[in-house]
């Protein structure tokens, strides 16, 4: 998923297992998304900027989340006590929610970063001469109209 230049497999993978390492240190052993009884690995993955496949081909990402989930399957009636303490405490429950959402939209600007990268480099690849008719506009997306940072491109016609 992500796709570095100047550096070999290895420096790739130190630094996702050292994001998985910041990701972990960042939030709470009871907040570590889960479907069910499992880890979410896709949640996590996307939180940390890598790929799910990180879990399966880092042997340190991967000896990392196998040490959470026994710690978490270790301490399962201390995670239902801490929930329930924060279903009694909603300041706290709030607080879990805000940076649950907080992590996942920083997860989800960096993907669209990425995505937003490879876009223009794929614009700029088509708009060599002899890949686009001549009356295609510069760029695929006009951001003239723009007045909120929340407010969407529109394609440009």
């Amino acid at each position: 998923m992500t796709r570095q230049t100047g550096k070999n497999g290895a420096a790739i993978a130190r630094d996702h297992a050292e994001s998985f390492k910041k990701y972990l240190s960042a939030i709470r052993l009871a907040d570590i998304p889960r479907s069910g009884k499992q880890l979410n690995k896709t949640l996590i993955a996307k939180a940390c900027g890598f790929d799910r496949q990180e879990f399966r081909t880092n042997p340190a990402c991967k000896s990392m989340l196998e040490k959470v989930s026994k710690k978490l399957a270790d301490g399962v009636p201390d995670l239902v006590v801490e929930i329930r303490q924060q279903q009694d405490d909603p300041a706290s429950a709030a607080e879990a929610r805000i940076d649950q959402k907080y992590l996942l939209a920083l997860a989800d600007n960096a993907a669209l970063r990425k995505l937003l990268s490879r876009y223009r480099n794929l614009e700029a690849l088509m708009l060599k001469p002899g890949k686009l008719p001549p009356s295609t506009p510069n760029s695929l997306f006009d951001c003239s109209n723009r007045t909120q940072p929340t407010d969407r491109c529109s394609p440009s016609r």
